[in-house]
């Protein structure tokens, strides 16, 4: 009797003939309880049976993933699950392997082992998300900061403007050139501010993708893909590193004296910096 073959995404995937009539026309039904194909005739039949109707029957896609899955479980050379984890050979084994390939090897409970890799997966993954917590908290200092020179900015030109104003006409060129000067070192700082919060959003979003990739695809791994699948993931999140960035610096304004003799400290120095202070500070 012909197999059926249903086409899934570039794969074809062979359907066997229901397993009650045989008939491989119409196969869309598979059995979780009883392990069995049915068709869409066989199905009907199958749950008015007084034991079969609290049965759970899905497609025949899903079927076929879950045999797929009970497949890779097994040992290919016994037709058993796996119920160790060679360490030595770096690999799944039954209890036969176990007496006899893997007898005097470094091995461990299958699932022992897996908790073992969830664990440390999950080490590695808060560790990262520790990180990315931190680099929060520097795209919110960065964002404070440059909030601060906008309006040490906007305060520094009324300032200087009310200076120049007091001393007219003699402290006016002094005034243009210090406004010029503000405003270079601060709009250069600004454009700092917003260069960083590029870098650490950009480096942040780069963790949590690569965190909630992983996440993601934890559930999706079977008995024979967990363990190279937590080697590799473990890898590259080791291989994440925080972004390191110099220590925010603004300039500041200090309001002089009045004196016509000393222009510029009657309107103010301009290229003082200090550290950012404050419970944000990187």
């Amino acid at each position: 009797m012909a197999f059926a073959s249903l086409r899934i995404g570039a794969q074809e995937a062979i359907i066997k003939p229901c397993d009650l009539c045989e008939d491989d026309e119409d196969v869309n039904w598979f059995c979780k309880d009883c392990f069995q194909n049915l068709c869409d005739r066989c199905k009907k039949m199958h749950l008015k049976i007084p034991n079969c109707r609290i049965h759970e029957v899905v497609s025949i896609l899903e079927g076929l993933a879950i045999t797929k899955e009970a497949v890779s479980n097994l040992c290919q050379d016994h037709n058993v699950p796996f119920s160790f984890f060679c360490r030595t050979c770096d690999q799944n084994i039954c209890s036969k392997c176990l007496s006899k390939k893997h007898k005097k090897h470094d091995f461990i409970d299958i699932h022992e082992y897996q908790s073992e890799l969830h664990r440390m997966l999950d080490s590695v993954i808060n560790e990262k998300e520790v990180e990315e917590g931190e680099m929060s908290k520097k795209l919110v200092t960065w964002s404070e900061f440059e909030n601060r020179c906008r309006e040490t900015l906007t305060t520094n030109h009324a300032v200087i403007n009310e200076r120049v104003k007091a001393i007219q006409l003699a402290a006016t060129e002094e005034g243009e050139r210090l406004m010029k000067s503000i405003n270079s070192q601060v709009v250069g700082q600004i454009a700092e501010a917003v260069e960083n919060k590029e870098k650490v959003e950009a480096k942040r979003g780069f963790f949590h993708q690569e965190i909630q990739t992983i996440k993601r695809n934890i559930p999706l791994q079977t008995t024979s893909t967990l363990s190279p699948f937590v080697k590799t993931s473990v890898s590259r999140l080791q291989s994440l590193k925080p972004l390191s960035l110099p220590m925010p610096r603004s300039t500041m304004f200090t309001i002089g004296s009045i004196n016509k003799d000393q222009i510029r400290d009657m309107i103010g120095r301009d290229g003082d910096q200090r550290d950012v202070s404050g419970p944000s500070k990187i």
